[in-house]
């Protein structure tokens, strides 16, 4: 927004009233083993055996120390990529600024950003698999400056007009082209796992 505006004065007064929205979020690098959940029953309760037994491995306990968790990772995880690394993942995972995505991420950040580095998660499922997390670092939520802050509104502005211009481009292309979308059709479809014909 301009200096001065009125844009400016009345985000100025949002920022003022509501510091915790502007907050930037917490992150950290992480490690992990991971199960592939079972497509049956059977299988399901082997997979989370198998992710509890890498759990009572690395973690802590009455008159015991957990075993290295880069040592677990190696034999237990079946994510090969990251099992080859002691389950070592080099970015940074925190919250998304997409909403959609964090939508989907949230039940796992839920379960790995409040971690003190060297914490290990208890168990958990997500997205087809059973987790457990060790965190390595962790950078603390920090408040943003006014000027961070008016920087990433405007970014988020621009990117919701270009996503409602998108749209607005896609409804006047439809209308152009007379396309008839039968829903119910598309919906048996894709119940019965058909292709269309012709």
């Amino acid at each position: 927004f301009p200096p001065g505006s009125p844009f400016e004065e009345f985000f100025r007064e949002f920022f003022d009233r509501n510091p915790p929205h502007f907050q930037e979020p917490p992150r950290v690098r992480m490690s992990y083993i991971w199960v592939r959940a079972g497509r049956t029953q059977i299988d399901d309760d082997k997979a989370w055996a198998k992710i509890q037994a890498a759990h009572r491995r690395v973690a802590p306990g009455w008159f015991r120390t957990g075993e290295r968790f880069e040592t677990v990772a190696r034999e237990m995880s079946e994510d090969a990529a990251t099992a080859a690394k002691g389950g070592a993942v080099e970015d940074w995972v925190t919250e998304g600024q997409d909403p959609v995505a964090e939508l989907l991420g949230h039940a796992f950040h839920e379960q790995v950003l409040d971690l003190a580095p060297g914490r290990i998660s208890p168990p958990f499922a997500y997205q087809g698999g059973y987790w457990v997390v060790q965190v390595r670092e962790r950078v603390p939520p920090r408040p943003r400056s006014f000027e961070e802050a008016k920087r990433h509104a405007e970014r988020e502005l621009r990117e919701r007009k270009h996503a409602d211009q998108t749209a607005k481009l896609y409804k006047d292309l439809f209308e152009r082209a007379n396309l008839v979308i039968y829903d119910e059709v598309l919906n048996r479809l894709v119940e019965t796992g058909r292709k269309p014909e012709g």
